[in-house]
Order: C-alpha cells, then sequence, then structure tokens
C-alpha cells in the first residue's frame, strides 16, 4: 500500500493559496510578541472556492469510522455529540455507538435513519484517533503549516461536523484564541458560516460569550456560502455561527498555536497525569533525589518527543490491529509520523503515533531500529542487522509492536 493512497487528496495550487495565507500572517506578527489572549492579532478569513474534489473524501471512510468508534466504544465526554432538533440527545449517542456499521446505505440514508428522519447534527471530535485516512489527511497536509507556526507549539485536531442541523446547535460562539479553523466542506449541500467581529458582537449582544438566537443576528455579520469544494480558514477571535439547513458533512481542521505559558501548562499537566498514574510505582528517595529543573526539562523532552512522533495530532493511535507475521513480509516506516528515540543508561524509550514502547538498552536493540527505514524491509533482514545480537523471536515481538502502534505499514 502506498502511503499516498491512505487519505484524500488536495490539489497542490489549494494547498499553496492555503499555506501562503497563514504564511503572511505568521510573517507580519514575527516580531511581536505571541500572547493571543491579552495582544490577540486579528488574520483575515479566506475562502478558496472549488479547491478540491469532494468525492476523494468517499463515504467509506466516515463509515469505517463510525465502525471504529463503536467496535472499541470509545465514548469520552464531548468528543461525540448528537443532537437531535437542536438538543442533545444521549439516546442517539448511544445508538451510534452499538450500532451496526455495515450498512450498504449512504451515509445520509445511515443517519438520517439513527436520528428517526428528524433533523439531526452528529459533532465528533478527535476523529484522528479512529480514522487512518482523516489522521494521515492531517498529518500530509498541514506538516509545513505546523512548523510555520512552530512545530513545540502547535497541536492540530480533526472534526466532523454531520448533517442537517439547521444552525450551529452550540448557537453564535467564539472558539479558543489559539485556534485556526479550516473547513473542508464536502456537501453535498452548501453551508453558510455568519463572522462577527468582537466589537459587533458586543454591541448586539451585551457582555454575552455566546447567543442561541443566531436567525436575528445573522443579517449584521459577515455570510459566507460554503459550496461543495469549498475550503473556509476560520482565524481565532471571531464569533462565527455555521448554518446548514439540508444534509452536509464537513471536515474541520484545528490548528491550535500556544504560547510559551499555555505550552508549559500542557507539558506540566501531562507530567502531573502520569506520576498521578504511577504513584504506587516510584521510589520516594528516587523523586527526592530529582531536582525540579530536571524533572521539568525530562518532562519537556518526554512531551515533545510524543507530540512529534504523531505529527502534532492532538490525539494519537487507537485503532490498533496485528495479522500474523511472515519471515518474508514486508515493511515500511510509516513517515508520515516518525519515529522519536530517547536513550536513557538503562532502556530506550520510542514514541510512535504518541504510544510508548520501552527497551532495553542493550547490545543489537540500536541496530535493529535503525534497521527500519523508508525502504521496504523483512524480518529475515532485521534480524540479520541485530548481528546475532537479538533472538528471532525478540525481532518478531518488536515489529509486532511496531505494527499494532501504527509505526510500520505492511506492503
Amino acid at each position: 500500500m502506498s502511503l499516498s493512497t491512505m487519505h484524500p487528496t488536495i490539489p497542490e495550487v489549494s494547498v499553496n493559496e492555503l499555506k501562503k495565507h497563514i504564511a503572511n500572517h505568521e510573517w507580519s506578527i514575527r516580531h511581536q510578541c505571541y500572547d493571543p489572549v491579552k495582544k490577540p492579532r486579528l488574520a483575515q478569513p479566506l475562502h478558496i472556492q472549488n479547491a478540491f474534489h469532494p468525492n476523494s473524501f468517499g463515504e467509506g471512510l466516515f463509515i469505517d469510522m463510525l465502525q471504529n468508534i463503536a467496535r472499541g466504544n470509545h465514548k469520552e465526554s464531548g468528543t461525540l455529540r448528537f443532537y437531535i432538533d437542536g438538543k442533545l440527545s444521549p439516546e442517539h449517542e448511544n445508538r451510534i455507538l452499538h450500532a451496526d456499521h455495515t450498512t450498504r446505505n449512504s451515509l445520509q440514508t445511515y443517519l438520517s435513519e439513527i436520528a428517526e428522519a428528524l433533523p439531526f447534527g452528529l459533532v465528533i471530535n478527535g476523529v484522528e484517533r479512529w480514522s487512518e485516512s482523516l489522521a494521515h489527511f492531517a498529518a500530509h497536509y498541514f506538516s509545513d503549516i505546523k512548523n510555520l507556526m512552530g512545530k513545540n507549539r502547535t497541536i492540530i485536531e480533526v472534526t466532523l461536523f454531520i448533517g442537517n442541523y439547521g444552525f450551529t446547535p452550540f448557537g453564535v460562539h467564539i472558539d479558543d484564541p489559539y485556534t485556526t479553523v479550516v473547513h473542508f466542506h464536502l456537501g453535498p449541500a452548501a453551508k453558510k458560516i455568519t463572522l462577527f467581529s468582537k466589537e459587533s458582537f458586543s454591541k448586539l449582544c451585551g457582555d454575552k460569550n455566546n447567543s442561541f438566537n443566531p436567525k436575528k443576528l445573522v443579517k449584521h455579520g459577515v455570510t459566507y456560502t460554503i459550496d461543495p469544494g469549498d475550503i473556509f480558514i476560520l482565524p481565532p477571535h471571531y464569533y462565527h455561527v455555521g448554518y446548514t439547513p439540508e444534509f452536509s458533512t464537513g471536515v474541520a481542521i484545528s490548528i491550535s498555536k500556544y504560547s510559551k505559558a499555555m505550552m508549559n501548562r500542557l507539558i506540566l499537566q501531562q507530567a502531573g497525569n502520569t506520576i498521578s498514574r504511577q504513584l504506587d510505582q516510584v521510589d520516594s528517595h528516587h523523586i527526592t533525589s530529582i531536582s525540579l529543573g530536571k524533572w521539568i526539562d525530562d518532562s519537556t523532552r518526554l512531551y515533545l518527543a510524543e507530540l512529534h512522533s504523531k505529527a502534532n495530532l492532538r490525539h494519537g493511535y487507537i485503532e490498533k490491529s496485528c495479522t500474523p507475521l511472515l519471515m518474508d513480509t514486508h515493511w515500511i516506516l510509516n513517515s508520515k509520523f516518525p519515529i522519536q528515540i530517547i536513550s536513557e543508561p538503562d532502556r530506550i524509550i520510542i514514541f510512535g503515533r504518541g504510544n510508548k514502547i520501552k527497551l532495553a538498552n542493550r547490545t543489537g536493540i540500536r541496530e535493529l531500529i535503525n534497521a527500519f527505514s523508508r525502504q521496504p524491509t523483512t524480518l529475515r533482514h532485521l534480524h540479520s542487522a541485530a548481528n546475532g545480537a537479538v533472538s528471532q523471536a525478540a525481532v518478531a515481538l518488536l515489529i509486532q509492536q511496531f505494527e499494532y502502534n501504527g509505526l510500520i505499514i505492511r506492503v
């Protein structure tokens, strides 16, 4: 399988226009202190018409994703939301989690049946953990944008908006100040997005953070009609609301560029959660022997290694599978998600797709890891590369771990 066939495709001219728009804004603020909370710098929205072919996404992609969610019953608070007539419906969320997703119906027919023909909206966050196609899509097309914004401070997430829900169920609202959202509209119906500046929204609604009466407000905003195949860039600091009276699907890529203070908070939060989970395994003498500075440095190193291993996607690889191993089966590294390696005196920590693999730091292990490449390789070749220092059974186990965690792909 070629990596290029693993995700939907966008014409290069559209990708370049998207990158140029974001790059121009980044260049304009390059000498300014980045603090979007206290000192927001307004970027302009961008509507790219006829930017891609909606059919490149394919309905099977979304059915497969729903099947992955249901198979693992991966329900986290706020991750999957099903709205009926504009109101959250836990009952219909449950139906999604326990439905038979081997349907031959269209996505529209299938979801309309679950919604009992009522107006509905399905919003799914963190789709990159359940859809290999969309994870690779985001990693591929947003790699340069991530580097433009800063790869140590940028986090990317995939969200789906599906349905005929009319106005966005959560009303006119504003996203967090760090996040730019790039909408890829698939249709089949068009979608309208209305934007308001903070000043105009404040004049209309006072000190409210949102409004659940968008019908009265949209005439005061700037409305864009997003047709199938269009891309729309929604920068931070705009109040906005979508309008989709007829069935459509949209893929939204959120690019969050965090301030240094916010990144430090995320790093320390994850480090604290890790310690909490491992308290019963931690040696108290070891804790007191580590300085605060070293702990922060180590936590930062581990956090960034994990982040880069998943190409800066917010969520790592969940849908894991492994098939029988043969001596002459060929693998290649998943180049969209580069392996990150941290060497310590007694162990080697490998991060791949956000997952952590720990190995003993002994002769042959480093050679074995380095033998994985972007060229097809086999169990026989890898065993030979370790120069007899690692048994064939141990090599096979490592291959299975790599495949299970999405680091390598069979070809």
